[in-house]
């Protein structure tokens, strides 16, 4: 296609760095000493041409620059040039090889191809356009909305608070579950916060009950995926199972971990997990709880032969010699050790200890009694509270 290449300020030589042409001017002017500090290579304007040539001996008659339109006094496209390029929507000028206002830098005192500053290089036409066109006027008034509007400042704000929003409401659900206090009382604590200064958690819009819920099992998901990596770095580590009814009258597995912390070299007990034993099952046997168990260590992509103990309440379900729970794991890892929990065996031996000693028996008979008398004679509960 054709070639542009244009003229220096003063048309007497030329510089050139990679393949722009500079002009050289009053020495007194501070630009054309920055100029002159450049690594760049003078040539005159016969070594202009020969470059040109050069560059594009393979169609040199389709190249118009200055140098070679000055010599030869071309002022136009010949017919031919003309019509290869009707078909075009964006069609090249020859006026533009002079037009100045194209291709000057001001910072550089340059008149050429290239120049050091950005955008200098345009057609006026086509910016003409461009801030003619609906998408150009449609920006301008996002602009101009984002700069008056009071609520586009809001709603900036808030998407700048986003992140911190969310870990202060997240850090709020978090303490109330270690506090174990209601989860319902989660609403009341963040308008407490608003009051307390903390005006940007009026956008934690998320405040159903099904939000909340979703919260907490994420960061249950977050802490048990934690602690599940602290167990896949230590060496052995330790389960403690008991079964436990929930407030829905479910019957649950409680399932504790116990592990040497990698970090700390101590030892840890933390909560694995729990799961509902009648979900797949119709009784808490001896296999249905293995089931469960084999399950939350395959959840947790933790190694069974690293399964060193087993600590249980001693009923005979987990404890028992052939079919228990503690002999089914053991049958997937021989090391393993058995734990009767040592709080179960404490409470079997003081009932135990009951039957033979008076002043225990004595001592269960009237706090037994003491339950039914304080809920049906309450003034004399509240005398015997004043003795």
């Amino acid at each position: 296609g054709d070639v542009q290449v244009d003229k220096d300020k003063n048309e007497t030589q030329t510089e050139t760095e990679s393949t722009y042409f500079t002009a050289p001017a009053d020495s007194n002017s501070n630009k054309d000493k920055e100029t002159r500090r450049l690594p760049v290579a003078t040539i005159d304007e016969a070594g202009a041409i020969k470059y040109i040539n050069e560059s594009f001996s393979h169609n040199i008659n389709k190249v118009h620059s200055f140098y070679s339109c000055k010599n030869k006094k071309c002022t136009n496209l010949n017919p031919d040039e003309v019509k290869r390029i009707s078909k075009k929507g964006d069609r090249f000028q020859h006026a533009w090889i002079t037009d100045n206002k194209l291709t000057y830098c001001e910072k550089r005192d340059i008149i050429g191809l290239f120049t050091r500053k950005a955008g200098i290089r345009f057609k006026r036409k086509a910016v003409e356009e461009h801030a003619n066109s609906q998408q150009q006027k449609a920006a301008i008034m996002c602009e101009l909305i984002n700069r008056t509007s009071p609520f586009q400042a809001e709603l900036d704000r808030k998407e700048q608070k986003n992140d911190a929003v969310y870990y202060n409401a997240f850090l709020t659900i978090y303490w109330l579950a270690k506090e174990e206090l209601p989860n319902f009382k989660i609403s009341s604590f963040l308008d407490v916060l608003e009051q307390l200064e903390l005006t940007d958690m009026k956008y934690f819009q998320h405040r159903s009950a099904g939000s909340f819920r979703e919260m907490f099992l994420a960061l249950g998901y977050q802490i048990k995926s934690q602690v599940a990596e602290k167990c896949r770095k230590a060496n052995w580590f330790g389960l403690l199972c008991d079964e436990v009814c929930d407030i829905s009258n479910q019957e649950q597995l409680l399932t504790f971990i116990k592990y040497a912390d990698p970090q700390t070299n101590k030892a840890t007990t933390d909560f694995l997990s729990a799961n509902d034993l009648f979900q797949n099952s119709q009784s808490a046997d001896a296999n249905t709880i293995w089931t469960v168990l084999n399950k939350q260590l395959e959840d947790s992509k933790l190694e069974k032969s690293k399964l060193a103990s087993f600590a249980s309440d001693g009923a005979s379900v987990m404890t028992g010699k052939k079919n228990g729970v503690a002999a089914k794991l053991r049958s997937d890892n021989k090391p393993l050790i058995n734990v009767h929990c040592i709080a179960h065996r404490l409470a079997l031996a003081c009932g135990d200890a009951n039957n033979s000693v008076s002043y225990i028996l004595t001592m269960e008979k009237i706090l037994n009694n003491f339950g039914p008398f304080s809920k049906t004679r309450r003034k004399k509960l509240q005398n015997m509270q004043r003795l």
